[in-house]
């Protein structure tokens, strides 16, 4: 996620910036962050259209449990254009934010 400052929304700015030059429109609600383009129907669909619903393993331990959520498939998503083009990645942020658990299950 982009940082804001206390003066400028600068995400917010950058995502109506996004959305006024996007040949293909966004649609109106949410921010260019919401959406992906998808090639194939010329649309931007929304990220929550990507997640799968968790199913439970009554076999899997607590700590390798890992619920899809619409950052998770994002950034998923974005490890994998890198590695289609062989391209590296890196992940950034304080301790506990998951970036261990995006890779692992991106991996799996």
């Amino acid at each position: 996620p982009c940082a804001d400052d206390k003066l400028s929304n600068y995400k917010k700015s950058y995502s109506g910036w996004m959305k006024a030059t996007s040949k293909v429109k966004f649609p109106d609600h949410g921010e260019c962050f919401d959406f992906r383009f998808n090639p194939v129907d010329q649309q931007w669909v929304p990220w929550s259209d990507f997640v799968i619903a968790y199913e439970p393993f009554a076999e899997r331990m607590y700590q390798n449990i890992i619920v899809a959520n619409v950052e998770n498939e994002r950034l998923k998503h974005i490890i994998n254009l890198h590695m289609k083009r062989c391209k590296p990645v890196l992940l950034v942020g304080v301790p506990g934010t998951g970036k261990t658990t995006v890779v692992k299950d991106y991996l799996s």
